[in-house]
């Protein structure tokens, strides 16, 4: 199995001004990108480990895929949670500890 990159769900310039597009871009397309790309390598490294019964090295693998399909996770709800249509005020105790800060 091979994991992709879902395209952001809007585009790139759309949350301008507070995050530009060509920041959005990078950190999608690159840093994004490379928690799928390291997950990809990582299962490859545990594949190929299998097949020639040698698992010196899936420790790391395996740290490797925590680390970046964590990252993949997260940074898809990362994506999925902003809106160019922006949210609404806080409530509750985060709206008490803004105001009080």
């Amino acid at each position: 199995m091979s994991y992709e990159l879902d395209p952001l769900p809007y585009e790139y310039d759309a949350l301008e001004p507070h995050i530009s597009e060509q920041v959005l871009e990078w950190h999608h397309d690159t840093h994004h990108q490379g928690y799928v790309n390291g997950w990809n390598a990582a299962e490859e490294t545990l594949e190929a480990n299998r097949d020639a019964g040698d698992f010196s090295s899936s420790g790391g693998a395996i740290r490797n895929v925590t680390h970046n399909s964590s990252g993949h996770i997260l940074h898809d709800l990362f994506w999925q949670n902003m809106s160019p249509e922006g949210g609404d005020e806080p409530e509750g105790e985060l709206a008490d500890r803004i105001e009080e800060d």
